[in-house]
């Protein structure tokens, strides 16, 4: 199943099988959660916007606080203690969209020992969503390119 997913500029856009979703609510809260997840190839930005802030739960697991449309969402992330790597990240997030969607703990999680050539980044990760108990989807990273000049396309939209 194909899938385009966006937050850009502080509105989000949704293309699923089911139907187009533009600035939902529902949607875009889970847009942004994405967002963040995927900020895990980019951790400094995790540590340099001055809108995130952390709590520690114990030794191996924190709160993460995110900004969103003028408060916050967090997830806990939980990390490996041998390497300090993350491991999942825990988050409420909307599945659907609509009055009647309801938050569901979603679990990101990355596949330990499955790396970027060169790097700690997780190049295999999944996510579940928790009320229906096994992967909902498997992520597949080929190639990490940083500071790549993307103007002229995060404006696109699809595939």
């Amino acid at each position: 199943m194909n899938v385009d997913e966006s937050y850009v500029n502080g509105h989000s856009h949704f293309v699923l099988l089911v139907g187009t979703f533009d600035n939902d609510p529902s949607i875009t809260q889970g847009a942004v959660l994405g967002l963040w997840t995927e900020a895990a190839l980019f951790p400094s930005i995790w540590i340099t916007d001055s809108r995130v802030h952390w709590a520690s739960v114990d030794n191996n697991s924190a709160l993460h606080f995110i900004p969103f449309d003028n408060k916050e969402e967090n997830f806990v992330i939980r990390f490996n203690p041998d390497t300090g790597l993350i491991t999942t990240l825990e988050a409420m997030r909307f599945r659907d969209a609509g009055d009647q969607a309801r938050k569901i703990l979603w679990i990101p999680q990355n596949e330990e020992g499955k790396y970027i050539k060169g790097s700690k980044i997780s190049s295999v990760g999944s996510a579940t969503w928790m009320d229906q108990g096994k992967r909902w989807s498997v992520f597949t990273l080929e190639e990490v390119k940083y500071n790549v000049d993307v103007s002229t396309c995060i404006q696109q939209k699809g595939p």
